[in-house]
């Protein structure tokens, strides 16, 4: 796809149009095309410096539909044992950056061809069409909400469950919308969030019949010693035949915790199985690669004002992504980046009361394209922060697209927030270029000696008055 929308812009293309053919697939004379089925233009091509030269009247291959290009377009890489050979790193990667870099240079002589096809893939989230390998869908994910909100109290003799189930539902609520997001099918089965609990056999019971490919248990930890904290996952290691796959799902996301910097307890993956402590129902009585994992000590001297105090918004962000992304790269998929909250740890700031600005600001509108001006932050819409961006330089300046309109609550100079779609980030429109545009005119009588009065919105250049009339 990201090939695609590259190579022949959307379609849009002079082949793509007149000869359906979106890769650039070239008339090479001797594989048996038929002569009379070629497009005519110029090619541009790159020498081994990165210098650009023409390439006048070149054949181009002309496909009867989309349908025949795409059939040849998916042997293209394997159409001779040669060309298997060439393209023996593309065949055999693992993720879609490394086969991108393996075009590079062979498939593609671009010396950019890499930074340009990954910008596609990234912008519109193409990853969320990667395939399981093996069953040509994306993976079904059992996700179980530990306990219930009138679960008995735990946290030994300081009686902390706050709401540990409140806790736990707030994750995997945001879990599942970033499975989702990616493309992923995910069910709670019969624990719901933010509600009364449901025994553990009805749980495991459900998860199976369902036949999900994996399943992740949230809960939070407690211990009667408040200097533990830490995050962990528990694996099943039973002996049955998925404990390689479960210490993969387990080691897929705690490494995304330890990539956020988070406090890892223990060795962070912990096996679960019969005779030990570790003997948990969940990893027990499923019938697929599961873990159980136990995102801080909601007893910790540390942990506690993550679970249940003032940081928990933050960290409940952090927790969800690192668990999305862990479950998506465990089945080939990249992960992904970006979020309304702060999970990259940027420095925050506060944002000043609101105060209108002289001129009002232009309410823009979803698909409309914007420029971020100089100087901006991100806004934390959950936290009410500015963001500070480490790439403020190569950003501002910078085009996107608008995704969500958002009224908010005033802040600094705005009254509007906008979900930029490339950058996936909330910014205010304070700091929109296209959001402060001015019309102006002279006043009817402009000379300065005429204006005995100034009103809003006036202001002099030389000898000359002028009023903003139109914002």
């Amino acid at each position: 796809l990201a090939q695609f929308a590259h190579e022949s812009a959307w379609s849009t293309s002079e082949l793509g149009r007149n000869a359906h053919n979106h890769a650039g697939h070239k008339f090479k004379g001797d594989d048996g095309w038929d002569k009379k089925r070629q497009y005519i233009k110029d090619a541009e091509e790159e020498d081994e410096k990165g210098n650009k030269y023409i390439i006048p009247d070149t054949g181009w291959r002309k496909y009867n539909s989309d349908k025949e290009f795409a059939e040849h377009h998916a042997k293209w890489l394997t159409r001779t044992p040669r060309y298997a050979k060439t393209y023996v790193k593309a065949l055999s990667a693992k993720t879609w950056q490394e086969q991108l870099r393996a075009l590079q240079g062979v498939y593609a002589l671009d010396s950019q061809y890499y930074e340009l096809v990954k910008n596609y893939i990234e912008r519109y989230n193409l990853m969320q069409y990667d395939t399981q390998k093996g069953t040509g869908k994306m993976a079904y994910i059992g996700i179980d909400i530990g306990h219930g909100k009138n679960s008995p109290a735990r946290g030994g003799s300081k009686g902390w469950t706050g709401d540990e189930h409140s806790f736990n539902s707030k994750v995997a609520v945001r879990v599942k919308a970033l499975l989702e997001a990616m493309g992923h099918k995910v069910t709670f089965g019969v624990q719901n969030p933010n509600s009364n609990e449901v025994g553990l056999s009805p749980r495991t019971n459900y998860f199976n019949s369902q036949k999900v490919d994996v399943l992740v248990s949230i809960h939070a930890n407690a211990h009667s010693n408040t200097t533990v904290n830490g995050i962990s996952a528990f694996y099943d290691r039973y002996g049955r035949g998925r404990d390689s796959a479960s210490l993969k799902l387990a080691k897929a996301i705690m490494d995304e915790y330890r990539k956020q910097g988070q406090v890892i307890w223990s060795t962070g993956e912990v096996p679960s199985y019969r005779g030990n402590w570790t003997d948990f129902h969940m990893n027990r009585e499923s019938t697929m690669p599961s873990v159980l994992m136990e995102l801080g000590f909601m007893t910790g001297n540390r942990d506690r004002e993550y679970v249940f105090g003032s940081k928990q918004a933050q960290f409940v962000e952090d927790m969800a992504q690192g668990i999305a992304n862990g479950v998506d790269k465990y089945f080939g998929g990249a992960g992904q980046t970006g979020s309304t909250y702060n999970p990259q740890g940027l420095k925050t700031i506060k944002i000043p009361a609101y105060k209108a600005p002289a001129m009002k600001f232009d309410k823009l509108e979803v698909g409309q394209e914007v420029t971020i001006r100089d100087p901006f932050n991100w806004y934390d819409d959950k936290n009410k922060v500015f963001m500070v961006s480490k790439r403020e330089s190569e950003i501002v300046g910078t085009k996107d697209k608008i995704k969500v309109v958002k009224d908010i609550e005033p802040i600094g100079y705005s009254k509007v927030a906008y979900l930029l779609e490339g950058y996936n980030s909330w910014i205010l429109e304070q700091d929109l270029v296209e959001a402060r545009n001015l019309s102006v005119e002279p006043p009817k009588d402009n000379n300065k000696d005429a204006v005995t009065e100034i009103e809003e919105g006036m202001f002099r250049l030389g000898d000359t008055w002028y009023k903003v009339t139109e914002v």
